[in-house]
């Protein structure tokens, strides 16, 4: 009964991770409308300056950055200057996605060393609670939620590897990042047209 009653809670704790992520992306999708409706011209001249200047090595390195060591803003802002800035789709994304696979990867092995020299992280770290509870509760799942979502993935992967998941399951499971990338480029795609 109890089994049951565990099963129903996670069950109610994963519609809730959707709907917020579907929230979350349709709060994305409305903005980006009604930014191209109002601020087109200037949105569209700022990011083409920002692509000249940094390219598709800017846009690696920014993803990487942020999905490695949590530096805001999103990865979903670059994949809207991505957008706007008129780059090549199948090069940003390759930019992009190998950026956050190789970011997952490095954050999960940070997250392995440190576990041994707990000195560095502090149980009481908002971020370290919540990765704990979301793997507590859903394994490897946690790491698709973390793959697919605006939740930052950057907690799922430090975690993961400091509560000792298994790289080789952790390191498929990544490659969700791969469509997570591709859907996010075409919906802002469609807001931006």
């Amino acid at each position: 009964m109890n089994g049951h009653h565990e099963n129903g809670g996670r069950s109610a704790d994963l519609k809730r991770n959707v709907t917020i992520g579907v929230i979350s992306l349709s709060i994305y999708l409305i903005s980006i409308i009604m930014l191209g409706i109002f601020f087109r011209a200037p949105i569209e001249e700022a990011c083409g300056s920002l692509i000249s200047w940094f390219g598709y090595l800017g846009i690696f390195i920014s993803i990487f950055m942020m999905d490695a060591f949590m530096i805001p803003p999103a990865p979903d802002l670059i994949i809207f200057i991505a957008v706007a800035g008129n780059l090549d789709p199948a090069r940003a994304l390759l930019a992009m996605c190998t950026a956050s696979l190789l970011a997952g990867s490095l954050g999960f092995l940070l997250g392995r060393k440190i576990r041994n020299h707990s000195r560095f992280i502090s149980p009481d770290n908002r971020y370290v609670a919540l990765g704990q509870e979301l793997i507590g509760k859903y394994g490897i799942w946690a790491v698709a939620i973390g793959c697919l979502t605006p939740f930052p993935f950057t907690i799922i992967t430090w975690t993961s590897g400091f509560l000792g998941m298994r790289y080789r399951l952790f390191l498929p499971i990544t490659l969700l990042r791969i469509p997570r990338f591709a859907i996010y480029y075409y919906l802002f795609s469609l807001g931006w047209l």
